[in-house]
């Protein structure tokens, strides 16, 4: 943060870099909402991953504080559509009995991943590789939804296509 001088009289623009941030998460919980009811989980599962790889790496990259913002703004849109396409394959796989247990541990394991971040930020002084890392490290999610989410998904879930007027399960 010192390259692009956010220190002394303009330390102010680190939280509205974290806002920006914020904002992308508001706008992604809509847009991956339609997005994901109107292409399916499985396909925003994979465009909100694919765009936090590209987006997340990028932000590592940056050469300058604005593209910085409008790349962590994207990074936010692309974080906030995992979360949600992943709550609701989650929810609609399982059971109704089961559903708040596993809600419950889905939010414990989000909650690691903030404790594992800390450490990993302890671990890695410069931002800008832990900027890298983190991105890099959605490549694994985006492997576990081309391979196991479409074996699941095809094999267990009927297929509901819903057409105006009418609904047909294949």
């Amino acid at each position: 943060m010192v390259r692009w001088d956010l220190v002394c009289e303009h330390k102010s623009l680190k939280s509205i870099a974290q806002s920006i941030y914020m904002t992308g998460q508001l706008v992604g919980a809509t847009a991956f909402g339609i997005f994901s009811d109107s292409c399916g989980r499985k396909t925003a599962l994979q465009s909100g991953t694919l765009l936090m790889i590209i987006m997340g790496t990028s932000a590592a990259f940056a050469s300058s504080f604005p593209a910085y913002c409008v790349l962590r703004f994207l990074s936010g849109v692309a974080m906030t559509g995992i979360i949600i396409t992943s709550l609701c394959l989650a929810m609609e796989w399982t059971p109704t009995q089961s559903r708040m247990l596993v809600n419950i541990y889905t939010m414990y394991m989000i909650t690691l991943g903030q404790v594992v971040l800390t450490g990993l930020a302890y671990l890695i002084h410069q931002w800008r590789w832990l900027q890298g890392t983190v991105s890099v490290a959605y490549v694994i999610i985006l492997l576990y939804s081309w391979y196991v989410v479409s074996q699941t998904y095809c094999a267990e879930l009927p297929c509901l296509v819903c057409l105006p007027g009418k609904c047909l399960l294949t």
